[in-house]
């Protein structure tokens, strides 16, 4: 799914809610109305189209995109959940490093800490600003 599009059933989420628990509408404007049709079309049934301006079809559009999108969403929550089982389940891995490895990690920790040094300001440790 397009962000976009899932951006906005998220934010017009609250006209499928009222919809559906109170069985009616109310501030949806056309905009709205042509977007879910367009989200619609884009998403869940290429080439959907609707009478925008009777209420009857309005609500059934609301009704079936949100029950895609919920569906949509349902199984992406059980994509995920499958991902993080398979990724819990795999061992863990221990990374051995070559004795060169080690010696050049050595080496730059060193040379890290070198350069820690030289910035703490040497002209500070010699109190030479005036007072």
């Amino acid at each position: 799914m397009k962000p976009e599009n899932k951006k906005f059933l998220e934010d017009n989420r609250q006209h499928w809610i009222t919809l559906r628990d109170a069985f009616y509408l109310r501030g949806l404007d056309g905009n709205t109305r042509s977007r879910m049709m367009q989200v619609m079309a884009e998403e869940f049934r290429p080439g959907y189209t609707a009478d925008l301006w009777c209420p009857p079809c309005v609500s059934e559009m609301i009704t079936t995109l949100y029950r895609h999108f919920e569906a949509w969403e349902a199984a992406q929550a059980e994509a995920m959940a499958m991902l993080e089982m398979e990724l819990n389940s795999l061992p863990p891995q221990v990374i051995e490093l070559t004795e060169a490895e080690k010696r050049s990690a050595e080496e730059l920790t060193l040379e890290l800490n070198k350069r820690i040094e030289a910035a703490n300001f040497p002209s500070h440790k010699h109190k030479h600003h005036r007072r």
